[in-house]
């Protein structure tokens, strides 16, 4: 049997299985490509339900097409109505230290040191360059990977 004789005897419900299963496996493989293609999937095989006789090369054509514009205008959708957090700074935990206040325990040259906060110890680091004090107090002001920038407060 050749790929032709095998497209040619696809019934409907053949794209609604393919498109569970692509919806199925989008729970595995995230990215919401699967997904969409899924939909489409099964929007083909209804189609093909409504219009017994459609044929393949036109129910390809429809599920590509309907592939292509479903996933593109999802990202170009998602781009223009970003998903927002609850908690902004959740798995961020530098960021969650944003606005507290640190005291200096170790210096280094170029602005850099270490500073105690709740249970951890974290590199410093006053962007300015300035010089940081030993045992003085400061802000937290950003987060550059995992050292915290801080400055006095004035």
């Amino acid at each position: 049997m050749t790929l032709e004789e095998l497209l040619s005897r696809m019934e409907f419900w053949h794209w609604v299985i393919a498109g569970a299963v692509l919806m199925i496996l989008e729970l595995a493989i995230p990215g919401t490509v699967l997904l969409w293609c899924g939909i489409s999937a099964v929007v083909v095989g209804l189609l093909q339900l409504a219009i017994p006789g459609l044929a393949w090369e036109i129910q390809l054509l429809i599920f590509g097409i309907l592939s292509l514009v479903t996933v593109v205008g999802y990202r170009v959708w998602l781009r223009r109505h970003p998903i927002e957090s609850a908690d902004p700074t959740l798995n961020k935990r530098g960021a969650q230290y944003i606005g507290r206040e640190v005291k200096v325990t170790e210096t280094r040259l170029g602005g850099r040191g270490r500073a105690n906060l709740d249970d951890s110890s974290w590199l410093v680091k006053d962007p300015s360059g300035s010089e940081l004090d030993m045992n003085a107090t400061y802000r937290v002001t950003g987060v550059e990977g995992a050292t915290l920038l801080v400055g006095r407060d004035h």
